[in-house]
């Protein structure tokens, strides 16, 4: 290198790359809102997603994501993201606990379900109320706490030595929250009554009616639009118990509703199968377990169940017959859409086929 020359700097000075526009979150929970009412999950999540890359300790982006996971059905992410806003954020928002709870079992679900009713007790108690406290609202998550407590002693935890203790404190205290207002605390005290074995009530069948036609009057009362409607689930376990206690009329309320929803389920024509079979209606019975098989085949519903439906539509038919009525044809029936059970043959192969 000849003297005095200098070496010329070379190396390029790269540019800082812009920062990411920052998301706005109020329009990103609106926008999330609005794809969840229209189960657009994939699109809530990749929203949700994208803002938790800019605030990845935010709590309240977690709790949601996480919500819309169960939503979705994926309970493997749905628990790894409360579990990551528990360790952020371990005494705020009682719903991800209750959501844990609802996605554990035994006493890691009861201990889940106690630390949510802890942190709505201690809102309840402040004496510095959030902004936007409503103490109704409150009082409600806490009987659907209790409500979740006295399921899991019914169930998961129903051979600890105190369960039945237990189950009866947990619907007491959530009754002292919400009173009658409860549907599912109301159907869970029905349950318990219709179940337990020291009963403290005279006539189980007579509380559990008074308390399942206030449930059926709710149900029926509720005109909230789809999304805030109360549970399939909750309505046909509804139905079901009705049917248990005599509460025909109701039960196919309950059930037509049901249907004028949604059509496609299996369990819902065939529970008002059920219930025509109760009101002596043969023939309205046989109709609706035809079609009751005929909409879970097309779904490929579990092979048991429809054995269970085909099995009882015989059993309707051979009694019209010994009855001596007359088997009603539809112009839309289709005799080819009755399973016959000639052996588990043809169940079994149906089987193999899914």
């Amino acid at each position: 290198m000849p003297a005095g020359s200098k070496k010329k700097n070379t190396k390029t000075t790269s540019r800082p790359a812009a920062a990411s526009k920052p998301i706005n979150l109020e329009e990103t929970y609106q926008r999330v809102q609005t794809f969840r009412e229209n189960f657009n999950y994939d699109a809530a999540i990749q929203e949700l997603t994208d803002a938790q890359t800019q605030y990845p300790n935010d709590t309240r982006i977690l709790d949601l994501l996480g919500d819309v996971y169960v939503e979705n059905a994926d309970q493997g992410r749905a628990t790894m993201t409360f579990k990551k806003s528990i360790k952020i954020a371990p005494d705020n928002n009682f719903n991800k606990y209750m959501q844990m709870g609802q996605l554990s079992d035994g006493k890691e679900a009861l201990q889940y379900f106690n630390k949510g009713l802890q942190i709505l007790q201690s809102i309840k108690q402040s004496a510095t109320k959030p902004i936007d406290y409503d103490e109704s609202a409150i009082n409600k998550h806490i009987a659907s706490g209790c409500c979740a407590v006295a399921e899991l002693f019914m169930t998961d935890l129903c051979f600890e030595a105190n369960a039945e203790q237990e189950c009866e404190k947990a619907l007491m205290a959530g009754l002292r929250e919400d009173n009658d207002n409860n549907s599912q605390l109301l159907q869970t005290l029905a349950n318990f009554r219709l179940c337990q074995v020291s009963n403290p009530v005279a006539d189980p069948v007579q509380e559990a009616k008074k308390l399942m036609t206030k449930v059926v009057e709710q149900l029926l009362d509720n005109v909230s639009g789809d999304y805030n409607k109360p549970l399939y689930d909750f309505r046909i376990n509804t139905v079901k118990i009705c049917l248990e206690i005599g509460l025909v009329e109701e039960a196919e309320k309950i059930v037509e509703q049901l249907l004028a929803e949604y059509d496609q389920i299996t369990d819902t024509w065939y529970l008002l199968g059920v219930v025509l079979r109760e009101k002596q209606d043969l023939n309205g019975a046989i109709k609706h377990m035809k079609k009751a098989l005929e909409v879970g085949k097309s779904v490929n519903e579990d092979v048991a169940f429809l054995k269970e439906i085909q099995s009882d539509l015989d059993a309707c038919t051979e009694d019209l017959v010994k009855s001596g009525g007359t088997l009603e044809q539809d112009n839309d029936d289709d005799d080819a859409l009755i399973v016959e059970d000639d052996g588990d043959d043809d169940w079994e192969d149906d089987e193999e086929m899914k």
